[in-house]
């Protein structure tokens, strides 16, 4: 069985922060409010409004780093360097890669294989990585 391991983005302190609880606050939109570490502080709080959540797929890549949602991804294949994003599908109920450039399609991330991605980045810390190669 896999560890369901949650990371957030602080929208406001523009910090990842990996977190260790998780509490439902059912009067705000967003609904969650976490507590955890990152590299500055170990108690670190972020409440729903500058909440943005990934959760660990359960994969490594292949440099045996955990994969995210929301990780960007690259990956060799038959066309080239690849670039995707990856994230959940809502509609298979499975880990996907979306793509970054025009000559990607998308792809179940099990069906790429986690060990031939790197993890490069993260949608929120290296949002440049997505204008392309």
């Amino acid at each position: 069985m896999r560890e369901i391991i949650f990371r957030a983005w602080d929208k406001k302190l523009k910090v990842m922060v990996y977190v260790l609880e998780m509490q439902f606050m059912f009067e705000s939109e967003n609904g969650i409010w976490v507590k955890g570490y990152n590299n500055d502080r170990i108690d670190h709080e972020i409440f729903p409004e500058n909440l943005e959540l990934m959760q660990y797929t359960g994969l490594k890549d292949k440099n045996g780093k955990e994969i995210y949602s929301k990780d960007i991804a690259e990956c060799l294949t038959n066309e080239g360097l690849e670039r995707y994003v990856v994230d959940w599908l809502d509609e298979l109920g499975a880990w996907g890669l979306f793509p970054v450039g025009p000559i990607s399609k998308g792809e179940f991330l099990y069906s790429i294989g986690a060990d031939t991605l790197e993890i490069i980045g993260n949608i929120y810390q290296n949002p440049k990585l997505l204008n392309g190669k």
